[in-house]
């Protein structure tokens, strides 16, 4: 028996289903640009595309909203075109003083009836919005999908404002159970996962992967090991470094986030 081969058929096998999970989930998950002064896509951050009780909306992280200023919001549908976000009014949450803390939610309410091409795109209703879904070894696994904002990962045609980023994806596991305690991160409002970008291993081959700039607001699912399908649990917040982990907001503070905004704001920002 070749142990060799039979390890390089299983890790081509789950090379292959990454492949294409992340593919499926960039139907849902997309890069966000604002245009600079000179005119020019500037990548900003990555967003989510969900459907809460009804309504349209882009989750992302809440530093990348407060950044873009009072630029306007642009995503590229299915990677190609770039095209405006139809909103007209953002939720950010407050750093210090806002009702949640220093949990980092964006939330984008979209206007159903002018989707335009983002109508062809897959809004994710499967949310973790009661913060059930549990990490098991065996039966599944956390997934990160972003954009970096690396000009090495993206081409962009400026006049016809058009742009094609390579997705990041990232199949992981749990940071250790004392890392929510060293980072000084609550475990029920954040999701820590382990990535050593020194030790970043690709089809047995150790790989440099791209900066995470860029990957902030991009989502973390828990991914069934046999359907290859799981629940978004997180947004992708921050990348820290010297701990080797990825922190992300838990996707239930969104959710709950949406639902009031659903009850107090005026229901045209959602048509």
């Amino acid at each position: 028996m070749d142990i060799d081969a039979l390890l390089g058929e299983s890790s081509a096998a789950r090379a292959k289903q990454q492949h294409d999970l992340a593919e499926s989930l960039s139907q849902s998950v997309l890069p966000l640009f604002v245009y600079s002064e000179t005119g020019r896509p500037v990548h900003f951050g990555s967003c989510v595309l969900v459907r809460v009780n009804g309504h349209h909306y882009a989750f992302t992280a809440g530093h990348v909203i407060k950044h873009a200023g009072s630029a306007h919001l642009w995503a590229a549908a299915a990677n190609t075109k770039l095209e405006p976000l139809p909103y007209i009014t953002q939720f950010a949450s407050q750093a210090e003083d806002g009702e949640l803390g220093d949990i980092d939610i964006g939330i984008l309410p979209l206007k159903s009836g002018s989707l335009g091409p983002f109508a062809a795109c897959r809004f994710l209703e499967d949310l973790d919005a009661e913060g059930k879904a549990d990490h098991q070894w065996f039966e599944n696994f956390y997934f990160v999908i972003g954009y970096p904002a690396s000009r090495s990962q993206s081409d962009t045609d400026h006049r016809g404002k058009t742009i094609h980023v390579k997705i990041f994806h990232l199949a992981t596991n749990p940071a250790p159970g004392n890392a929510y305690v060293e980072e000084k991160l609550s475990r029920a409002e954040h999701l820590l996962i382990e990535f050593d970008h020194r030790n970043t291993v690709v089809a047995q081959s150790k790989v440099v992967p791209p900066k995470l700039q860029g990957v902030s607001g991009g989502g973390i699912f828990c991914i069934s090991r046999t359907r290859n399908i799981g629940p978004l649990i997180a947004i992708a917040t921050e990348h820290r470094k010297r701990s080797s982990i990825l922190a992300g907001t838990r996707v239930r503070y969104f959710v709950q986030a949406a639902r009031e905004l659903a009850r107090t704001e005026p229901m045209d920002i959602f048509e």
